[in-house]
């Protein structure tokens, strides 16, 4: 019996080590995937039982505004970061020597919009909700505090130093402190504007932790720098992807939105819950294909075929990974939202089941967004936003007056699809990638089985 736990052991360890192979990540780029799957996973996990945790306490209504108001917060807020990431990623493994200055413009020019989103935020609530006190109280204190946010920039210096035990310990100590702050307002009976300003304390702390990862890594706060023609590079090079972030933005954040400024904020309540248990999954084709992106340029700097079976590998793994976690949660989701969520939310499994299966076109979709990054292709990353943004709005003005959260639910699921799938066929330089996407839904395991049999692609 032992020595069939350790030939099964050695099996399981020599398919991951293939696979790794297979998708041309170095040893270092394979403990840098690891270190980001298990510090996301742990982060989200927690993070989940925090939100689940608050929205029994808070019941779907208040549940449901707290959520409206993060969703506006976020509408606006998350504009600070759009395109400057994966760009001051590339510059900083480029330009190792200029560090002080790339950094500083970036959170420079990520703290200037931040503030900007502020009194946009605020006003969209009050316009939105104008007789809800408390969506608009915490709408404010989520997005001043949520300027501070602009700090997790150094977590660009962190991918391209491959060193995320950084930002795992970073945030780990940030959702501990927020965390505890929760529960002791579950515990006190809190009223519920108080949990806008535990939310905001993840922002304080995020800032903290990672000013003190910054130090840690041996660098100095005091010698960043802002630089007007740094700056003007960035904006030049980053506005087809600016607007590229919006569209995205209004993908993942209008539902919920529209649905409160419609039906309510209980209905709002219901579809967040159920959209918390989806977004658990999303740490997979992240740190996939975070980690795969180095690996990807030195493969396509080699030769286009491997390139090109490394791509379609990589989006054969995601599309059957989020198939399995659709079929998985769809079987579960009666017991699972039973369990955790209670009596109260039993709208919730509903919603569940259908949100679950846009699992494989996100995860691919997060593959093509890389790939565009690395061809350089940013004004087509803004134009499948973009088609996903006018799908998701149209849809939801559609169904959620009659259907409300399954309305919004079966549009996000076709946006989602728009944007990561049938928008790729839309232009010539993306046609290969829609393919290897419909190669992966029709033949993605047959693929997967004939790579490890074969063995990775020589260099």
């Amino acid at each position: 019996m032992p020595g069939l736990i350790i030939r099964r052991r050695n099996s399981m360890k020599n398919t991951i080590n293939r696979l790794t192979a297979l998708t041309g990540l170095t040893r270092a780029e394979s403990v840098n995937a690891g270190w980001l799957v298990f510090g996301t996973l742990f982060r989200l996990s927690v993070a989940a039982a925090m939100d689940i945790a608050v929205a029994r306490y808070l019941e779907p209504e208040g549940f449901g505004q707290l959520r409206f108001a993060i969703a506006v917060m976020l509408l606006f807020g998350s504009l600070s970061g759009f395109g400057l990431g994966g760009l001051a990623v590339r510059d900083l493994v480029q330009n190792p020597e200029r560090r002080d200055q790339i950094l500083g413009t970036v959170i420079g020019l990520r703290f200037f919009i931040a503030v900007l989103s502020v009194p946009f935020a605020v006003v969209t609530a009050y316009a939105l909700r104008p007789g809800d006190q408390d969506v608009i109280v915490m709408t404010a204190i989520l997005s001043t505090m949520g300027t501070l946010a602009i700090m997790d920039s150094v977590d660009f210096l962190i991918q391209a130093e491959l060193k995320s035990n950084y930002t795992v310990i970073a945030r780990t100590v940030s959702l501990a402190v927020t965390s505890t702050v929760k529960i002791v307002l579950i515990v006190i009976d809190a009223p519920l504007w108080t949990f806008g300003v535990a939310y905001g304390v993840e922002f304080l702390m995020t800032a903290v932790t990672y000013f003190v990862a910054y130090v840690k890594l041996g660098y100095s706060p005091f010698r960043l720098r802002f630089h007007a023609d740094q700056a003007k590079y960035m904006l030049l090079l980053i506005w087809p992807l600016f607007f590229a972030g919006v569209a995205n933005t209004i993908n993942l954040r209008a539902d919920q939105v529209m649905l409160g400024a419609i039906k309510g904020t209980e209905e709002v309540g219901y579809f967040a819950a159920a959209s918390r248990l989806t977004i658990i999954w999303l740490f997979v084709p992240d740190a996939i294909a975070l980690s795969a992106f180095p690996a990807l340029v030195r493969a396509r700097e080699s030769g286009g075929e491997m390139y090109r079976a490394r791509l379609q590998l990589l989006y054969s793994v995601l599309c059957w990974m989020g198939m399995g976690v659709a079929v998985v949660t769809t079987l579960s989701a009666s017991l699972v939202v039973g369990l955790l969520y209670g009596p109260e939310f039993e709208e919730t499994r509903d919603l569940l089941i259908v949100q679950i299966w846009a699992s494989p076109f996100i995860f691919m979709g997060t593959l093509f967004n890389r790939w565009l990054t690395v061809e350089g292709r940013f004004g087509i990353t803004t134009f499948r936003h973009a088609v996903g943004a006018a799908v998701n709005i149209s849809l939801n003005l559609l169904l959620i007056p009659k259907y409300g959260g399954m309305g919004a639910s079966v549009a996000g699921i076709i946006s989602f699809a728009s944007a990561s799938y049938f928008a790729s066929f839309f232009q010539e330089p993306t046609r290969e990638a829609g393919m290897m996407m419909t190669r992966a839904l029709l033949r993605g395991p047959l693929d997967i089985f004939e790579a490890l049999r074969r063995g990775p692609p020589r260099l």
